[in-house]
């Protein structure tokens, strides 16, 4: 279940209308635009904001035709607005302002500062109580920073944030990358913070083009909103609130399903490898080491790569073409010239290749043949080694430990071919590990149906 594309499906009912039923003892439309008239009046004679000399609304009345102000007009509309319900540019719903950086070698402006000073980064689609950094009250004047007020609703409007939300919850200033918004009466703070959390992919959107992605203010100003009155911005609030933490009840409890799962899978392979395998007092003196009874090779490549990538030639495995829970690689993402395959380490279908570096001690086995890099070993192929035994061995707690114990010992996160020929591992003939294949592929499948019927 993707829950984000989930919580967007529904966001986007509610700001069509189409979450709460309409009240027709709520107030309307014409109502509404007066009240945004006298409150924005009031606004310019105090000389806070100045007036639009384009601004409109677009409303549907009773009668099902639209009207801009108060004249009617001739426009199709995409999706119809339902009665009572304003169409406006978010510039009008509120005063918007991005904040501004102190200049950071002025230690006046940060040295025992207590005005909360936010960054983008630490938006996080809900509530902010505090903030990382704190800015004087000299710094607050001589920057002209935007004071932001308690319900303000903030938006990211550069780089990979683009979108991302929060609710002010402290009276705060931000830097440049973050535009706050100060709703009017007429708008509920949470309405338009789900709004905009609905029009995050518009955003997103509009960002791309740059050397960095980003909005402004403007942009987001001219940006249209639908809403309808106060009351039942609050109804719609109310609902989607009790809706999401359903889901994310929902999807908390999937989390934990899906780690108990992890962990029967854990114990599963535990049970056969290990300390406390089934097999070990019967099989004790079968303890050895992988440098004892297999043979493998780390991959190679050739330099640079980018000389070597070709439309058509021979696979190039890359740590990227091991899908996460795999047990197989059967196709890649790049392939390279027969020169380059020359300059690198040849791998067959059948082979086992483990990652050493990184995301190291992931096994694969291969369904393709190809060439590797040297963040693998490829272990050869051995008559008295089922690859399919090594492969559960290796994915299992016993072998994972004891890979992760030698790798923490080096400056750089991996595994060297010296410390893998050390990992203990107990052999038992073939039969028998075919056997022990077979009974942990039964109980593997018994649980990922249990997965699949529960999750």
């Amino acid at each position: 279940m993707d829950i984000e594309k989930l919580k967007q499906k529904i966001l986007d009912l509610a700001i069509r209308g189409k979450l709460v039923p309409q009240d027709p003892n709520d107030e309307p439309a014409s109502v509404l635009i007066e009240k945004i008239r006298k409150e924005k009046e009031e606004l310019i004679k105090q000389g806070k904001i100045k007036r639009d000399k384009n601004e409109s609304y677009i409303y549907q009345g009773s009668d099902n035709c639209y009207y801009e102000n108060i004249t009617k007009i001739e426009q199709n509309f995409e999706e119809s607005l339902p009665s009572n319900w304003i169409k406006t540019k978010l510039g009008n719903i509120g005063l918007w302002g991005a904040g501004a950086t102190p200049l950071r070698s002025n230690k006046n402006y940060y040295f025992n500062g207590n005005i909360p000073w936010l960054k983008t980064g630490e938006l996080n689609n809900g509530y902010i109580y505090n903030t990382e950094e704190k800015i004087t009250q000299q710094a607050l004047e001589d920057c002209s920073l935007r004071r932001i007020l308690i319900n303000d609703v903030l938006i990211a409007m550069y780089g990979a944030t683009i979108g991302k939300l929060g609710i002010a919850k402290k009276v705060m200033t931000s830097n440049q990358a973050c535009c706050a918004c100060t709703p009017f009466s007429f708008i509920y703070y949470k309405y338009l913070f789900y709004y905009l959390m609905a029009l995050k992919p518009i955003f997103v959107n509009q960002g791309f083009g740059g050397a960095q992605p980003n909005i402004s203010k403007e942009k987001i100003q001219n940006t249209f909103i639908c809403f309808p009155s106060l009351k039942e911005q609050h109804r719609i609030c109310e609902k989607l609130d009790i809706i999401f933490q359903s889901i994310d009840d929902i999807f908390k409890e999937q989390k934990e399903l899906s780690l108990l799962i992890t962990n029967c899978k854990h114990k599963i392979l535990d049970y056969y490898f290990g300390e406390n395998s089934c097999y070990k007092s019967y099989y004790e003196n079968k303890l050895t080491t992988i440098g004892q009874i297999l043979y493998f090779e780390r991959g190679a490549s050739p330099r640079p790569i980018k000389s070597f990538i070709a439309e058509d030639g021979v696979n190039w495995i890359k740590i990227s073409d091991g899908k996460l829970n795999d047990m197989y690689i059967e196709s890649t993402q790049e392939k390279i010239t027969i020169d380059g395959a020359k300059k690198s380490r040849s791998v067959s279908c059948g082979e086992l290749i483990l990652s050493n570096s990184m995301s190291y001690g992931k096994p694969y086995i291969l369904k393709i043949n190809g060439c590797i890099h040297d963040g693998w070993y490829v272990f050869r192929k051995n008559e008295n080694i089922d690859v399919k035994f090594l492969y559960y061995f290796l994915i299992s707690g016993y072998a994972q430990n004891q890979i992760k114990n030698y790798a923490s010992g080096s400056t750089v996160s991996n595994i060297s071919s010296d410390l893998m020929k050390k990992i203990a591992i107990t052999i038992y003939d073939i039969p028998i590990q075919q056997l022990i294949v077979e009974q942990i592929e039964k109980n593997l499948t018994i649980i990922n149906k249990i997965k699949e019927q529960l999750i």
